[in-house]
């Protein structure tokens, strides 16, 4: 929203006129004429048709709109302007309400350096569509990965098993650039350390989507937005980092761009070292037998990543551009772990101490290509976009885990000994075509209405072997039934209409429809299915003023099983401690109402907003006992959930070089009963703070501290309980136009990013804790070469990933 950013350029001068032949609005869309993507702050003015006195000004907000009020009947120069652009006098006619649709700006045609624009961008903007969180900006977060990242994110929550929610929703759909991404289904977590935080320029939070994305994501979506290229001639942005705990990462991105031809390419590289700890206190019955169980695991954490991207743009003409990217990520992870463990009767004597060590790696390799043709076919914005994608996954992993077990006199004891190996391999391609139209009207009643309309088709072909082995004596014996294989093959078509428009400058409506028909075929007969969704998308808005409006929404969305959740492989802590798939996993279906309301008081702004949630068979991580007393874990679809959540978001700026922001989420959840999930319905609340201040002196130079802190709340088989991260960074720039900055960042300063839970299931009541032992200080050096890098519009899958592993 355009009110969000105080420009730094020009002071906007909005001259309020008594005129007797009426007053109107003119609006638009300042995009780039050569790449079509919408121009974010750049100054709007008019002027008196050959005159120098500003009648009205404004700049354009994230999606390149712009608004001016109290226009008279008349005769006016309206003037573009941005640094990085040849400014533009556009003569218009004013007789009514007057609505320009696209507006193309030319980029100079001299690489001019942006480096004061992009510098000023605000850490976090929102508005009633989406909130976007400007990493690049924030020297805190080019330490560690998208998964820190998130973690310091308003109104965001990971738990201890990578795990998002969004404003206490869970079911998240994960994009990059706009598009699904072919690393993520396997296991998100994973994925999210796969993308160094220096090599992200941004991250938009999209609580409740339109038709016009895949339903997929009862939460939402979150689309990272990479750093990438666009200016004329040759240019470059470089970031190397260094930390403390064996961390490394750097990150180039750069382009090169001559008339219709511009040529682009990013890599980023990331290392890192962190340990971990994780404790479990059991309290176990089997019929009728009471026993209990200590687990006190310590592991080390390796990740390796490199992530490779390039493409060409060709501007056929100035309606029409072709894009060509090829992207690869090879990742390799590796874990240890060594456990102590006992087992006690019901007396609490001791049966068997354990001695467990777990040693496993993987490998991924990711390759994607896409097409991307845009057809601008008029003036107005009406345009025909068509995206082709084909993306292959070629993963490994592999695990070796010994389990000493001894007596209460400390003899080893080799019946209740376990050394198990197991390897597995997955490949995966997935294909998609998109096609996308938007038509605007131009004349009647109807004129600026818009009608945003399209199909897709996605293929899956998914193929998995997981075999495990018994070692006896130095011997690996093929164990047939731990061992399995898994193929998988998914089509998921989608049609969708939408219609969007506004009254008198005050009421907007959209409304769109998605239909979404999903056929699934395994070798497993337990994962077969064909159904067909209809996802409607319901949002109206009223403007009181430009800096007081408010708007209401509904959907319906869906989170279906990531092929991991599917198979039923098995991975082991230690012979007693166990987690598996489930090939029963159905999709769960959710029901979204929310409102919000944003005001802005002078410089600053509050935004309240109030989400309902109903979902049914909510995806649940569950832990259960069996008849041998093994705690198993795995997702199952669980308890109905119903839930009710407020968020109250605001940006104070206190002087002209400090500010404050806040975001407080409060949550109230209930859960029904649900046979072998708990053992009754649970309900309670949660509150999330989250909190980011910064101080701006010495020559360019922004000292920040920001830090978030949840209290917990219930979970479908139990509650999570308090737990907080702070932080701290130091920014300074140096050289003309800032080309070069140094930043310091410290990260879990008081190490208390220490996750801890209790479960009461039938037969096992559980209290456990994952402490993320990774504080770390960061050293970061980057410098822009020929300007700064601007940001490019881009849409790889998130339910592939690794495949079924």
């Amino acid at each position: 929203m355009r009110f969000f950013i105080k420009p730094i350029s020009l002071i906007v001068l909005l001259l309020c006129v008594a005129l007797a032949h009426g007053q109107h609005t003119v609006s638009g869309v300042v995009a780039d004429s050569i790449t079509t993507s919408p121009v974010e702050f750049a100054n709007v003015i008019i002027k008196p048709q050959g005159g120098d006195s500003i009648i009205a000004g404004t700049i354009t907000d994230l999606d390149g709109k712009f608004e001016l009020s109290n226009i008279a009947n008349g005769n006016y120069d309206l003037f573009l302007s941005f640094i990085g652009y040849n400014q533009k006098v556009m003569p218009i006619t004013v007789a009514g309400k007057l609505e320009l649709g696209q507006v193309a700006f030319a980029p100079s045609s001299t690489a001019l350096d942006v480096a004061e624009v992009v510098a000023h961008k605000q850490l976090i903007v929102k508005n009633s569509e989406k909130t976007v969180y400007n990493v690049a900006q924030d020297p805190t977060n080019q330490v560690g990965n998208a998964e820190d990242v998130l973690r310091n994110m308003p109104g965001v929550s990971i738990d201890s098993k990578g795990n998002v929610s969004i404003i206490g929703k869970q079911g998240v759909r994960v994009l990059v650039d706009g598009k699904p991404n072919a690393l993520a289904e396997n296991n998100l977590q994973a994925f999210l350390k796969s993308i160094p935080a220096n090599s992200i320029e941004s991250i938009e939070i999209i609580t409740n989507p339109s038709a016009r994305y895949d339903a997929e994501g009862n939460a939402g979506i979150i689309n990272i937005k990479l750093k990438k290229g666009k200016a004329d001639g040759f240019n470059t942005n470089l970031s190397v980092g260094y930390g403390i705990l064996d961390r490394y990462n750097s990150n180039v991105a750069l382009n090169y761009r001559k008339k219709k031809v511009n040529v682009f390419g990013s890599y980023a590289f990331q290392k890192s070292k962190t340990y971990n700890r994780y404790i479990e206190d059991r309290i176990i019955t089997v019929d009728d037998s009471l026993s209990f169980y200590k687990l006190d695991s310590k592991g080390t954490q390796r990740y390796m990543n490199n992530n490779v991207k390039a493409g060409l743009d060709w501007f056929v003409n100035d309606k029409a551009t072709l894009t060509y990217t090829i992207g690869s990520n090879f990742s390799k992870g590796k874990w240890y772990s060594d456990a102590t463990s006992t087992n006690r009767n019901g007396l609490q004597e001791v049966v068997a101490d354990y001695e467990s060590i777990n040693d496993s790696k993987n490998n991924n390799t990711t390759i994607s290509n896409s097409i991307n043709y845009t057809q601008k076919l008029d003036t107005s914005g009406q345009e025909l976009v068509l995206v082709l994608m084909h993306t292959y996954v070629d993963g490994s992993d592999g695990a070796d885990m010994t389990s000493a077990a001894f007596d209460p006199m400390g003899n080893y004891v080799e019946a209740l000994s376990l050394h198990r190996q197991t390897r597995g391999t997955s490949d995966i391609n997935n294909m998609v075509g998109q096609l996308d139209y938007v038509y605007i009207f131009k004349k009647g009643k109807v004129k600026g209405h818009k009608i945003d309309a399209g199909l897709k088709n996605e293929t899956t072909l998914n193929n998995n072997t997981f075999d495990a082995y018994q070692v006896f004596s130095g011997n690996a014996v093929y164990d047939s039934l731990l061992s399995n294989s898994f193929n998988y093959r998914e089509n998921i078509g989608a049609l969708y209409a939408m219609y969007s428009g506004s009254v008198k400058d005050k009421f907007s409506w959209s409304a769109g429809l998605r239909g979404e028909h999903t056929f699934i075929k395994s070798n497993n007969n337990s994962v077969n299915r064909k159904y067909f969704s209809l996802f409607p998308n319901v949002s109206l808005g009223y403007n009181f003023s430009e800096k007081n409006n408010t708007s209401v929404s509904y959907s319906r969305r869906v989170q279906r099983p990531q092929f991991s959740q599917l198979n039923n492989s098995i991975s082991y802590t230690d012979q007693y401690s166990t987690w598996e798939g489930n090939p029963l996993l159905q999709p769960s279906f959710t029901d979204v109402l929310s409102a919000s309301h944003t005001l802005m008081v002078k410089e600053h702004m509050f935004v309240l907003e109030a989400i309902g949630q109903w979902q049914r068979a909510n995806f649940s991580e569950t832990s259960w006992i069996d008849s041998n007393r093994i705690t198993r874990g795995g997702v199952v679809n669980g308890a109905n959930r119903q839930m009710l959540a407020l968020n109250l978001y605001y940006k104070l700026q206190l002087t002209k070089w400090w500010d404050l922001q806040m975001n407080h989420n409060y949550n109230y959840s209930h859960f029904d009963f649900a046979e072998g999930i708990n053992t009754g319905s649970l309900s309670g609340s949660g509150y999330n703070l989250w909190m980011a201040t910064s101080f701006r002196f010495w020559k360019n130079t922004t000292f920040e501290i920001n830090g978030w802190m949840n209290t917990g709340g219930p979970m479908s088989q139990g509650r999570s309980l308090p737990v907080g991260v702070i932080n701290a960074s130091i920014k300074k720039t140096f050289l003309k136009d800032d080309k070069l900055s140094v930043s310091i960042a410290a990260r879990n300063m008081a190490q208390s990013m220490k996750w801890r839970w209790e479960i009461n299931n039938t037969g096992l009541q559980n209290q456990g804790s994952w402490h993320n032992i990774d504080r770390v200080v960061m050293f970061t050096v980057s410098y822009q070469l020929s300007g700064k890098i601007m940001q490019r519009q881009g849409q790889d899958n998130d339910r592939l990933g690794g495949g079924g592993r």
